[in-house]
């Protein structure tokens, strides 16, 4: 049984799950105003994005036809999103700031940018040896 299917989560159609690095940390509290720290935030985000690419290349998709049928649906589907961010330690790394560029990251990887995450769970964990990052996305039963 995939980790991810879960009796709690009845009403949920799991359709993909994929494990990437952690983005890069960017902190709520720094205040960005000048054009280099911009860029270099951009430059930051751009790097991770094709840090991820592979990974999501190789994630398995468990309901192709679904992916399929959301990036073909007109309407704006409803998603749910569980993440699971593993630190190196217990210290330092704030989970605001991480939690979008992963999502960007799948959604954009699954051609499924329009559709909006509607329900988010996000659990932290410790991982000295591999710090990473892990998503399920979900489609709610109302849609399907």
């Amino acid at each position: 049984m995939n980790q991810w299917n879960s009796s709690a989560l009845p009403d949920k159609q799991l359709f993909f799950t994929a494990r990437m690095p952690l983005p890069p940390t960017i902190s709520k509290h720094s205040s960005v105003k000048h054009s280099r720290q911009v860029a270099r935030l951009n430059a930051r985000l751009a790097r991770y994005y094709v840090e991820a690419a592979p990974a999501l290349a190789q994630a398995p998709v468990h309901d192709f036809g679904l992916v399929v049928s959301l990036q073909e649906n007109r309407f704006r589907v409803p998603l749910v999103a569980n993440l699971k961010l593993y630190f190196p330690s217990t210290w330092g790394k704030e989970m605001v700031g991480l939690v979008n560029p992963v999502i960007t990251a799948t959604l954009h990887f699954l051609n499924l940018s329009r559709n909006p995450i509607v329900e988010m769970n996000i659990q932290r964990y410790v991982d000295i040896n591999d710090p990473h990052a892990e998503i399920a996305l979900y489609c709610t039963s109302s849609w399907w």
